[in-house]
């Protein structure tokens, strides 16, 4: 699988590989390398490296635009079950002075699979001191929708999209992170103001839940506000602005259908404690992956 950078961006916009506006040229694109193994996250270090996280597991380095061979070592047991294995990356608010690297991965058990957040110092292609700040439950067989983006906001929390690991219902229910936006301290203290903290019975570590499958989270650079979109199932892919404490209404309301036929819960109606999508496609457009672009 060849991996590609979008580069000299003209007055475009662009939302996981759907092209909004056009003010002048275009694009122009560069292949910077192949042979990845479905490729997933990457982080651009200060050293101009680029590490990219393969779903199989491996911690790719890209040095000079070159792939190396050896990928980075360190990394602890990651189960590769359908859509899940090693996924988002994300470099600490001070990773020149502290080295973390933050990463989600799937994790196995006797019980089946869910989503886990570690982090470990990075240094020359290796990982050391690696600490599993979160792990998602309940874990569940089967192998879609795991989620997998990590992102650090302004504040220094960092937070982990997970998905509703094809137990719909799930995404419901605040007693399990199911379907949910994680937020955390960055060494995976719950926040004391987090939505739920009180509320016996939930997951004190929830910031919104809702959410069918989270594949994009990105931080608006501007005003701090976190922005996701997620898969809907035979339409309606959705793009959200998040709010602590909301509930998305996945499954209840949805803009797609389901792949049989029929509406998904209750369709299109809107319902009293429930949030209406920024933007949604029909059909699908799958999208992958968001950054906000801030050059000119």
């Amino acid at each position: 699988m060849s991996f590609f950078i979008k580069l000299s961006i003209s007055c475009c916009i662009f939302l996981a590989g759907t092209l909004l506006s056009v003010c002048s040229a275009g694009t122009q694109t560069e292949k910077i390398t192949g042979g990845l193994d479905h490729p997933w996250g990457m982080v651009f270090l200060p050293n101009d490296e680029i590490l990219v996280s393969e779903r199989s597991g491996q911690l790719r380095r890209i040095v000079q635009g070159k792939l190396l061979p050896t990928p980075v070592t360190g990394l602890p047991a990651i189960a590769q079950q359908g859509q899940g294995g090693l996924m988002g990356l994300a470099m600490h608010p001070q990773f020149v002075q502290n080295q973390w690297l933050y990463f989600a991965y799937a994790v196995g058990g006797d019980a089946g699979y869910n989503t886990h957040l570690a982090r470990g110092r990075y240094k020359e292609g290796a990982l050391s001191d690696v600490q599993v700040l979160f792990g998602a439950t309940p874990k569940v067989s089967g192998g879609r929708h795991f989620g997998g983006r990590v992102l650090f906001d302004g504040a220094g929390y960092v937070y982990l999209a997970l998905g509703d690991r094809g137990k719909r219902d799930l995404a419901q229910q605040i007693e399990n992170h199911t379907g949910a936006l994680i937020r955390l301290h960055d060494d995976g203290r719950v926040p004391q103001d987090n939505p739920f903290v009180s509320k016996a019975g939930a997951m004190p570590e929830i910031y919104s839940y809702g959410h069918r499958n989270i594949q994009g989270l990105a931080l608006n650079p501007f005003n701090g506000h976190i922005w996701s979109h997620e898969h809907g199932p035979k339409g309606g892919d959705e793009l959200n602005l998040h709010k602590k404490g909301v509930n998305y209404g996945w499954p209840v309301i949805s803009y797609g259908e389901e792949y049989w036929g029929g509406d998904v819960g209750e369709g299109l109606s809107k319902q009293a404690g429930m949030e209406q999508p920024l933007h949604y496609w029909v059909p699908s457009i799958a999208p992958s992956g968001m950054t906000f672009y801030t050059g000119d």
